[in-house]
């Protein structure tokens, strides 16, 4: 009688878990933080992966560009990581806690004496910028009052800065450091940090009426780095 119970709790429980919603979770190349050659996916995808798989919740990895991932995350289709909240961003997606943070600088060439003392002195130069990024939002703000000139991605706007076609760029040290070092090695200590930005945290999201993202996000909450971030 009870080796009837045993086995008929184990197939319900089966039964339960193989009929649990599968989350669409969906990423892009943006090394070292999401590493598409790395069996880890990057250092982001080794904290929120790690954390999806000890949540118990099944989730299948799809891979798209960013502006893709992002107007499928405003449509409800998917959820993502690797985000950090701006204003447009809040009235649309549900965040996890931060699970990593990284300084960003406003980059300039070191032969440029530009001096900041805030960021808004930064507005009277030409600044480049990635594009589909959010440096934070108050430095989202003070861009949307320019022009700046977009690049499809870091890299790009690295090589433009280095060549004096913008005087600055926003950038996370994380990022630009490897970027100088591997592709730009000979021209690496041709930049600087010209301002502190912020320091940008990163965040699973899910569209704000996702029920399902939302408990998916409750349930990795708790299993995330307990960075003490006021974003």
């Amino acid at each position: 009688m009870h080796r009837f119970f045993a086995v008929l709790l184990v197939l319900v429980s089966h039964a339960c878990f193989s009929g649990a919603q599968t989350l669409v979770v969906a990423i892009s190349d943006f090394p070292p933080s999401i590493d598409l050659s790395d069996e880890n996916y990057g250092i982001h995808g080794a904290i929120v992966l790690g954390a999806l798989k000890k949540s118990g919740h099944p989730f299948e990895l799809k891979i798209f560009s960013w502006s893709r991932i992002k107007q499928m995350l405003n449509n409800g289709e998917v959820c993502s990581f690797g985000w950090v909240k701006n204003t447009e961003r809040l009235k649309r997606w549900h965040f996890s806690r931060p699970y990593h943070a990284d300084v960003s600088y406003l980059w300039g060439r070191r032969d440029n004496p530009i001096q900041l003392l805030e960021l808004k002195d930064a507005l009277k130069y030409r600044i480049g910028v990635t594009r589909g990024f959010s440096y934070g939002q108050k430095l989202d703000a003070l861009l949307s009052t320019v022009e700046t000139d977009e690049g499809f991605d870091d890299t790009v706007n690295l090589r433009k800065l280095l060549a004096g076609r913008i005087d600055l760029f926003p950038g996370q040290a994380l990022i630009v450091e490897p970027i100088l070092t591997n592709r730009f090695s000979d021209q690496a200590n041709e930049l600087e940090p010209k301002i502190t930005i912020n320091t940008l945290s990163h965040h699973f999201v899910c569209n704000i009426n996702d029920e399902h993202g939302k408990e998916v996000i409750k349930a990795i909450n708790p299993l995330l780095p307990n960075l003490q971030i006021n974003d």
